[in-house]
């Protein structure tokens, strides 16, 4: 099976950081819970300033991962699968993706950039975004408070972490 895995979001827990960043510069502090929904339609800052700091925060901090089991759970999906992460983030030199996937052990064969994701050739795509459910690949939809009134589809379901993802892979549930 072909997999195919967000880096923001998803694997890289770019919000958390973002906030700690956002609460630095202006004091106020926000919440994960702010995150109202995947496009911060109601969050109090602008989408402009989200991309701005996490641009920034790419090349000046060190971004957790939104999972520590993360990289157990990919080594193990890469030794029957080819396993890719597929990002949007086109606006970070993709040296600084890759040393921070090394640096955070994840096991992967390419990292590919592009926007749309859904006309790659992959079985199934592990996002943080609701906006590619419907759109023919099969989503599993990595659980965020920003997207948790998103409804899933036919080919597309819910996963709180990389355990129940991979579980839902191997079971072959996607």
């Amino acid at each position: 099976m072909r997999i195919a895995i967000d880096l923001d979001g998803t694997l890289a827990d770019i919000h958390k950081v973002f906030l700690e960043e956002l609460e630095k510069q202006e004091d106020i502090v926000h919440s994960f819970e702010d995150l109202e929904n995947y496009y911060f339609d109601e969050a109090p800052f602008s989408v402009k300033k989200f991309h701005k700091l996490a641009r920034e925060n790419w090349k000046n901090r060190e971004i957790p991962l939104t999972d520590k089991e993360i990289p157990t759970h990919l080594e193990k999906l890469s030794q029957s699968h080819r396993v890719d992460i597929v990002t949007a983030r086109d606006d970070v030199d993709r040296k600084i993706l890759r040393n921070w996937l090394k640096r955070k052990n994840v096991k992967f064969q390419d990292l590919v950039v592009d926007k749309e994701k859904t006309h790659l050739n992959y079985d199934v795509l592990i996002d943080d975004s609701p906006s590619y459910i419907g759109e023919g690949m099969k989503i599993l939809l990595y659980d965020r408070p920003y997207n948790e009134e998103a409804e899933t589809g036919e080919n597309s379901r819910r996963v709180q972490d990389f355990s129940e993802a991979r579980e839902h892979i191997e079971s072959k549930l996607v």
